[in-house]
């Protein structure tokens, strides 16, 4: 009797101690699959850093300098700007649109739009006021040298979520005339939706991908149509 109760204490732990091996392995696993998937993001929001400041050096102060100037130095040096803009979206197809936006007000300035069929020079009254937007304001706080970040929000066009949705990563930066002025900021829209495809791809196929906002809200879910369902249902969250 002594023997069979030995014979199967044994057994239970060692069936213990391999679920415990194979837990253990599957967490390893999953770590090393989120450090994969972070450090692919990371990356590529440095290389759309990289760009932020690169627009901010080799174009915009040019412009913003001549905002007070005649108006067809104005227009010269805006055509620059927008010619630059539309170069740099030509390298890098996840941005979707690069803006330069009045420090003062929130006004669209310069706008260039990726579209299906080209990229799209915006005026007139397709240029919008975004002095209520999270990003115009925290921008506007930034010291000099720094850079804000978004989080990721469906993007909005005149205060309607644009359909087929976008999900968009805002970059913003001012365009400093002193380390203490700026007149306008750069803003470039990145398109979210594949940095989260890229996401998925990189981490193990044996894993379904979950990404969480702040407010434990989905911004990738293997369900079809749970993603973003908060931006339309609010109360909607884990």
């Amino acid at each position: 009797m002594l023997l069979f109760a030995a014979v199967v204490v044994t057994s239970v732990f060692l069936n213990q101690q391999i679920k415990t091996n194979v837990d253990q392995a599957i967490l390893s696993d999953m770590t090393q699959a989120l450090a994969v998937g972070e450090n692919d993001i990371s990356s590529k929001l440095n290389d759309y850093r990289k760009d932020l400041f690169f627009l901010q050096a080799a174009a915009t102060k040019s412009y913003a300098s001549k905002l007070n100037a005649q108006s067809d130095e104005l227009q010269t040096s805006a055509n620059d700007v927008k010619q630059t803009f539309v170069a740099l979206m030509e390298q890098e197809p996840a941005i979707d649109q690069v803006r330069l936006i009045s420090y003062d007000q929130g006004l669209e300035l310069i706008k260039i739009d990726r579209t299906e069929s080209g990229f799209q020079i915006l005026s007139g009254d397709n240029l919008q006021n975004k002095s209520e937007r999270e990003y115009y304001h925290r921008s506007k706080q930034l010291a000099y040298g720094d850079y804000y970040i978004s989080p990721i929000t469906l993007n909005r066009e005149f205060g309607e979520i644009e359909l087929p949705i976008t999900p968009t990563i805002r970059l913003a930066v001012p365009v400093w005339n002193t380390p203490e002025s700026a007149d306008v900021l750069l803003v470039i829209n990145v398109n979210a939706a594949l940095l989260l495809d890229s996401l998925k791809t990189s981490i193990d196929s044996r894993f379904d991908t979950y990404l969480l906002n702040r407010n434990d809200q989905f911004l990738a879910h293997p369900t079809e149509g749970v993603a973003f369902i908060h931006e339309f249902t609010p109360s909607e969250t884990l």
